[in-house]
């Protein structure tokens, strides 16, 4: 019995290292030869590193964040990191998708959206799959059993944006199933080594540093810092970089935040390309061990309020547990931070079409 036991540890051992050195899950490994090419348009590299700007902000948070502990054991214990019944999204199909007009929009969860602009399908962030981790056990399911369409039902994609490299950001069975339909990628430094990997063509695929534009016809695509980090696997961290996005068309401002902590290039933007007409900003998955690189709900407000964000909506939340708080918390002290800084927000359902343009009316679905 003892060798049997021996015998299945070993070839778990094996089955282990196989895994981690050659499912593409992990995405590719980045050359010093990448980091000479990378370092032409990025000076923040430290040994071929990416680093974020020194520039960090005090941070908004409240004393009992602070007293609030985060080992695996509060996360494994915390109360109602999961809603008491499954969310059930909105059920979208391809006509729906095809029926929508500039400015519309919807949310699939976490940092997902579907935006049309200049009569194009934008995807952000796309990550579909139940579980953002190549490790089943070690997070849990998505919120809802459905999703509001599947990635095969999308129509044809003109622009996927994604802001780093991180699992529930960057997902590798989503791009794997939307890639055919996928016309072009907009990723930060290093992000397309993965793509690539994972057998996106190249020629699709445009990298690009903090601060750069990208003119496609209508559309002006800039990436904009973010105050964050990346990696996939043990030993590959920062080794590509991260970032958030500003997209511009008629004259309208559309900005998403990416994972970030709450830093000084919220104003830096704002000082740069003028007031935010829609922000989708972070939102959930805080603790106070992860202030600068993840917002609390009262910095969000506050990095709107530099944004001059006109519409705010907060993201990163309503889709996976990622950290001890308790699910709806975000948007809860969200909403009541933007009420008491006079702060037009929107909270729409997941799946649900609105048009950022025309007025709202909001419910308080959240609340189970």
């Amino acid at each position: 019995m003892i060798k049997g036991i021996l015998i299945a540890f070993l070839l778990l051992i094996i089955f282990s290292i196989a895994f981690y050195f050659f499912h593409p899950v992990f995405g590719a490994n980045q050359t010093k030869e990448d980091f000479k090419r990378y370092s032409k348009v990025f000076s923040n590299i430290v040994n071929e590193k990416f680093y974020n700007t020194k520039n960090i902000k005090k941070n908004i948070i409240k004393e009992s964040d602070k007293k609030r502990k985060s080992t695996l054991k509060d996360f494994l214990n915390s109360e109602d990191k999961r809603p008491p019944k499954d969310l059930k999204p909105n059920k979208l199909n391809q006509e729906d998708i095809n029926n929508m007009k500039d400015f519309d929009i919807t949310w699939f969860g976490h940092s997902t959206f579907l935006l049309k602009l200049d009569n194009k399908n934008i995807l952000f962030d796309p990550m579909f799959s139940e579980r953002p981790s190549p490790v089943p056990f070690l997070i849990d399911k998505r919120y809802s059993k459905e999703l509001s369409i599947m990635p095969d039902e999308l129509p044809e994609i003109d622009i996927v944006f994604i802001s780093h490299d991180h699992y529930d950001h960057l997902d590798y069975k989503s791009i794997k199933k939307l890639n055919k339909k996928v016309k072009n990628f907009y990723v930060p430094l290093g992000v397309k080594k993965h793509l690539i990997y994972w057998g996106v063509e190249e020629n699709k695929i445009t990298e690009m540093s903090w601060w750069q534009e990208q003119k496609m016809e209508k559309l002006n695509i800039v990436l904009t810092p973010a105050h964050h980090f990346s990696g996939r696997k043990i030993g590959d961290k920062n080794q590509t970089l991260w970032g958030s996005w500003l997209v511009q068309y008629e004259n309208k401002n559309i900005y998403f935040s990416g994972d970030t902590g709450y830093a000084q290039h919220f104003e830096e933007i704002y000082k740069k390309y003028g007031s935010i007409d829609f922000a989708l900003m972070e939102c959930g998955q805080y603790n106070y061990q992860w202030k600068d690189i993840h917002m609390h709900p009262e910095e969000t407000v506050q990095a709107s309020i530099d944004l001059d964000a006109k519409l705010t909506m907060p993201i990163h939340w309503g889709a996976f547990t990622l950290s001890i708080h308790k699910w709806n918390e975000p948007v809860i002290r969200f909403v009541e931070e933007a009420k008491n800084k006079n702060k037009e927000i929107i909270v729409p359902q997941i799946g649900e079409i609105f048009n950022i343009k025309e007025k709202y009316n909001q419910k308080e679905w959240w609340k189970l």
